[in-house]
């Protein structure tokens, strides 16, 4: 079977933007009014969609909009538009934009190569004990809502009782995947949007939601390692780590300007 049929990686971006251009991506943008004359571009807006509250979920609108519009493969995966996992590993910088493709092996070899024995793949763990902040819970609460990781752990405790010895298991460590990106098994795929799209939905009927700013998109991290390790531990899923890669325009097109090296911390949506 061609991997084509196999899986659908969306490279989901909110603004104009040079994208890469491999057969193994498809670009997938927030509103039509970002790309009005080509309509054979996927666009979030339409269907079944949460497009308008986009600033509270981020990339997980689009998420979502694939979930509920898109017949979804044996595998499913979303890159942002200055985002991407190395399909390669131990791979260094290039100043030379005709070189990315090649570099990070975006082709169907690579692909299917790193599918092999895998449900799923996430960019390298960020290590909060680098920048002295703890662990996840505490890094979480020192950056973002306390009330709403708070509340939704009720949520978890209520709902979903299996989850809660993965909640301490997962806010205790310090380590995380991050900044939302993945390749996940179709299956788990729909298994990840239904459980947190309900604990989403249920922060809403329970606080009074800031829908202007990325909170859920960052509560979304977090959760998302809840999942993983809830996975690990019922089903023994297996995960295969590889090195983000952040890109960025150029006259000539688009070239690297970090691999997988904090010297910040970058969240989802930033």
């Amino acid at each position: 079977m061609d991997i084509d049929e196999v899986v659908d990686i969306y490279v989901i971006s909110h603004k104009p933007y040079k994208m890469v251009e491999s057969k193994i991506f498809t670009p997938i943008y927030t509103k039509r009014e970002i790309v009005p004359n080509d309509y054979n571009i996927l666009c979030s807006d339409v269907g079944d969609n949460i497009a308008s509250e986009n600033p509270l979920y981020a990339e997980f609108s689009t998420y979502y909009w694939v979930w509920k519009n898109r017949k979804i493969p044996k595998y499913v995966g979303f890159f942002q538009f200055r985002r991407y996992i190395s399909f390669k590993d131990n791979v260094t910088g290039t100043n030379d934009s005709n070189e990315v493709i090649d570099k990070y092996g975006w082709n169907k070899d690579e692909l299917k190569n790193i599918l092999k024995d895998c449900d799923v793949v996430v960019p390298t763990s960020l290590n909060f004990r680098m920048f002295g902040l703890g662990n996840m819970r505490s890094q979480y609460n020192m950056w973002h809502k306390s009330s709403y990781l708070n509340t939704a752990l009720e949520i978890i405790k209520e709902k979903y009782p299996s989850y809660e010895i993965d909640c301490y298991t997962a806010l205790l460590s310090t380590e995380i995947y991050y900044i939302n990106l993945f390749i996940m098994r179709g299956d788990l795929f729909d298994s990840y949007m239904t459980w947190i799209m309900d604990i989403f939905d249920e922060l809403k009927r329970r606080l009074n939601i800031d829908y202007s700013v990325k909170d859920f998109a960052y509560l979304g991290e977090r959760l998302f390692n809840i999942f993983l390790v809830h996975k690990q531990r019922t089903d023994n899923i297996k995960i295969k780590i590889k090195q983000p890669v952040y890109l960025k325009e150029n006259t000539s097109g688009i070239t690297d300007f970090w691999i997988g090296d904090e010297t910040h911390i970058p969240e989802a949506s930033e």
